[in-house]
């Protein structure tokens, strides 16, 4: 019956390694993507609860508007917010925000949900028989 604790601590686990990802992943983009620009949030698009800033920005002539894949609640820019981000150079079209903002929030909620099944893993090992 103890090694029931194994479910939430495994869980913990993973959680944890997906917000290591996470970073790691920005941070290899921060290398990757070469051009560094300056991009303007023009909107924020509410998805249920959840809001995607819109960034646009140029890059060789061209003019680039595009909505966040990851959403935030409550936001993490505002409409009218400059923000610095570094393109892929053979894709423009492809982008990381230099602070990595969303990243690492995304990241501080994995490690916090993680946390909290972690400590229901030690709750388990204690109060199970």
């Amino acid at each position: 019956m103890k090694l029931l604790f194994l479910i939430p601590f495994g869980v913990a686990v993973l959680l944890a390694i997906i917000g290591v990802f996470l970073i790691r992943f920005h941070e290899q983009k921060l290398v990757l993507y070469t051009h560094e620009t300056d991009a303007l949030i023009t909107d924020m698009r509410r998805r249920g609860t959840y809001y995607h800033p819109v960034f646009e920005y140029d890059y060789g002539g061209q003019h680039y508007r595009k909505v966040s894949t990851v959403g935030t609640s409550p936001p993490l820019y505002q409409t009218g917010q400059a923000v610095k981000i570094k393109l892929n150079p053979e894709n423009p079209e492809k982008f990381t925000v230099m602070s990595g903002k969303m990243t690492n929030f995304a990241s501080l909620i994995l490690f916090c949900i993680a946390g909290v099944f972690c400590l229901s893993a030690l709750i388990m090992l204690i109060v199970l028989p």
